[in-house]
């Protein structure tokens, strides 16, 4: 970090102290070529269940009906992300065209442009619809049971408890240990 962006960084001392400061939830964009193959959904899953503070949003163009083949809401909710709230005037900031994970996008609806730059974004288009993603509570629910599960599966085949030679060996288990200690 140069000295100048430490200067950048500092709160003018001309102003007052701020009362608070929040941290607002990072938001995640997300596009249809990101929730077509079923890793890119299982990827999706782990974020939004690892993740859950972060925000995550699925960006469409709202007057193109032309969709990706292999993408589709019914299979998002079928392993479990709910599509919660849908909003619309959604535009992108003219950043990278190049670059879709950099893409910006900010709500202007008529009532609230206040600038010509805005105007011009609207204008230029196209208009956004923005999904919100969310896990379904079943799925929550069933991602910790397997948690919890993986978490307290008993793989030690050895047995201590009373019997002729004092350690005894659990058979089943070792045939399991084997194979998943040499398959690494």
């Amino acid at each position: 970090m140069t000295n100048q962006e430490k200067e950048l960084l500092k709160w003018p001392e001309s102003l007052p102290p701020p009362v608070q400061v929040t941290r607002l939830p990072k938001e995640i964009p997300l596009h249809h070529i990101d929730l077509i193959h079923d890793q890119d959904i299982n990827n999706v899953l782990h974020a939004l269940y690892f993740f859950s503070e972060d925000k995550y949003f699925f960006y469409y163009e709202y007057s193109n009906s032309k969709v990706p083949e292999g993408f589709s809401l019914e299979k998002l909710k079928l392993n479990g992300i709910d599509t919660k709230k849908y909003e619309n005037f959604y535009y992108r900031r003219p950043w990278d065209d190049e670059k879709p994970e950099k893409y910006n996008y900010q709500q202007f609806t008529p009532a609230n442009i206040e600038y010509t730059w805005q105007q011009d974004i609207v204008n230029k288009g196209p208009m956004y619809g923005r999904v919100q993603l969310e896990l379904f509570e079943w799925k929550r629910k069933s991602i910790d049971v397997d948690q919890i599960s993986e978490a307290t599966k008993d793989t030690n085949p050895l047995i201590l408890q009373p019997n002729m030679a004092g350690i005894g060996v659990d058979l089943y288990k070792l045939v399991r240990w084997v194979k998943n200690r040499f398959s690494k």
